[in-house]
């Protein structure tokens, strides 16, 4: 018993990491969501041929990158560490490292705002794209980490339910279970990011104590996240839990 209240302590402070609820309803036009938050700019996004446009500046900047607009040759550059990307308005080659590819759909100006195809984009500065229907809304996921598949955070007879109090309820991995991925108790967190990529979140916790947070298709500022999160000490896992 005294076993499972400290596994429950160990992982309890990841509630406090998850979004909280948002006001309002979704409607049926295309959201965006980069990492944390929605991506907001004043010219919405473009579908042309099935492939989605959005502007260049917005994109970017919410990517931690640089954008430098050359109104002469009508050329977005965007810088982010190592990667750079320019794309030509009208045209259907931009370079990335100075190597040309071939885009789907051409760059293009609406309304004053160089629009540029989005998957193209963010897969050249290192992000992960993922589409989908949030109930009924279309919604793209630009993540820096990628997102987990619906097996991840599935509740199998390896997890069981932890009452969380006034809290929604939580799974935590068996002594003896193992993740839709074989991650088991005591593998080192360095195996963790082997099988799952980098983690969404890595918080320390306390000294020696750190929580790799990984999620499933979200929506930001809101409870609505299937995540799986991994409790580590010394550098290997002393708990799982999945939170619905």
């Amino acid at each position: 018993m005294r076993k499972i209240i400290f596994l429950t302590a160990l992982v309890f402070p990841v509630l406090f990491l998850l979004p909280r609820p948002a006001a309002g309803g979704m409607d049926d036009a295309l959201r965006i969501v980069v990492n944390d938050d929605f991506l907001a700019a004043d010219v919405p996004p473009l579908i042309v041929s099935g492939h989605t446009l959005v502007p260049a500046r917005p994109l970017a900047e919410k990517l931690g990158a640089t954008v430098q607009w050359e109104a002469a040759s009508q050329t977005i550059t965007i810088k982010k560490g190592d990667d750079t990307v320019r794309l030509t308005i009208g045209r259907l080659v931009a370079t990335h490292n100075g190597i040309s590819r071939q885009l789907p759909v051409a760059p293009k100006l609406v309304r004053g705002r160089a629009m540029v195809p989005l998957r193209f984009t963010a897969t050249a500065l290192g992000q992960q794209v993922r589409f989908n229907y949030w109930h009924t809304t279309p919604m793209i996921w630009v993540t820096s980490s990628p997102l987990l598949g619906e097996k991840d955070t599935a509740v199998t007879p390896d997890f069981i339910e932890v009452d969380a109090g006034e809290g929604p309820p939580y799974y935590q991995l068996k002594h003896e279970g193992q993740t839709a991925r074989g991650i088991k108790l005591g593998d080192s967190a360095t195996r963790v990011k082997e099988l799952y990529g980098p983690p969404f979140r890595e918080e320390t916790v306390r000294e020696g104590q750190v929580l790799l947070i990984y999620f499933g298709e979200y929506l930001p500022h809101s409870g609505a996240v299937r995540s799986l999160t991994f409790t580590c000490r010394d550098g290997r896992v002393v708990a799982v839990t999945i939170q619905h």
